[in-house]
């Protein structure tokens, strides 16, 4: 969670009580926290401030890695309007409002600017929503108009569009093999990708040498729309805001501005379960879901400004739930 003195702090989830502050330089005014991004271990969190990104390692709470021009203070231009951690916790990959976007390595300390070679990209509502792979070796990019542009992180070349959704896309998710991509949209749908023909493409975003000529057809090159394919459409009745994924995929979960959250079956494409989030504020800004199990259900977290609530639901019967705390600073 973000405190109200703007720095980040891990939050104990039963009680709502902060259990470590995270402050990079004790006494330095780095800004307010704006952004948070947690790996998959989860042993990273990236925090991002004004002009900064730091990397924490939650084990021993201390700095793993930092973006940070130790003359300026600001190693990004322009103001940060997203951020994601990669799900190994090695790549960052952030959008500013010069409208340019990057994926950091964290261990090698080099930038990769994405070049911009999608036709239909435009500023989506002061950001892009973007999404990085498990082992960061692509970056989704979505657009106002409904396509989705995959970057090689590496070089920064399109290497895939995805065309399908009929409105501006709010939020996506990569599965942890890299080989699906689950995007929620405001045209009131949900869909899962099949990118597997991803994994073929070398660093540069052409056929892998290992694939046989015979085969090497079916592989997309730069730019191409072959290959990647929408397996699934899920019919919301609301526009979508996010979509989550459980590690295993047993469940797709999608939520509403008005705090409408669905399980998905990922194979039949029906929701099977459907719970109201009761006392919900549409105008959320950051919005989490923990691990998810069949019978004790999970917690969800949602932030606006210095507030938060933490909601614990349950995965066996519909019901409406109120926050098991909030408000907390």
């Amino acid at each position: 969670m973000i405190r109200y003195d703007g720095l980040a702090c891990i939050v104990d989830t039963p009680t709502g009580q902060i259990q470590i502050v995270l402050d990079p330089s004790p006494g330095e005014n780095k800004g307010m926290a704006t952004f948070l991004s947690l790996s998959q271990n989860p042993e990273r969190l990236a925090v991002a401030n004004t002009g900064s990104i730091t990397v924490w390692d939650l084990k021993t709470a201390t700095v793993a890695s930092q973006l940070e021009d130790s003359t300026t203070s600001r190693a990004i231009e322009g103001v940060l309007t997203g951020m994601k951690l990669s799900g190994n916790g090695q790549f960052v990959a952030y959008v500013t409002s010069n409208t340019v976007i990057h994926v950091w390595d964290t261990e090698t300390n080099q930038r990769q600017p994405l070049i911009d070679t999608q036709p239909d990209r435009r500023r989506y509502v002061g950001a892009w929503p973007i999404a990085i792979s498990f082992d960061g070796r692509y970056t989704a990019v979505a657009s106002a108009h409904g396509s989705i542009g995959i970057y090689s992180s590496k070089t920064g070349e399109l290497v895939e569009v995805l065309s399908d959704h009929k409105g501006p896309v709010a939020k996506m998710v990569w599965s942890l093999d890299g080989g699906r991509l689950l995007s929620g949209s405001w045209d009131k749908s949900a869909k899962l990708w099949d990118v597997s023909p991803l994994q073929h493409l070398d660093e540069t975003g052409q056929p892998s040498l290992q694939i046989s000529l015979a085969n090497s057809a079916s592989i997309p090159g730069p730019f191409s729309r072959r290959g990647s394919v929408c397996r699934m459409t899920y019919a919301a009745k609301d526009p979508i805001e996010w979509v989550f994924m459980t590690r295993d995929e047993s469940w797709y979960v999608s939520c509403s501005a008005d705090g409408d959250l669905s399980f998905w079956d990922p194979k039949s494409g029906v929701s099977e379960l459907n719970i109201k989030l009761k006392g919900w504020k549409n105008n959320a800004e950051h919005f989490d879901l923990g691990p998810i199990s069949a019978t004790s259900g999970g917690w969800l977290a949602v932030a606006k400004g210095h507030q938060s609530s933490i909601w614990r639901y349950s995965a066996a019967a519909e019901e409406e739930i109120a926050p098991e705390s909030g408000g907390f600073r």
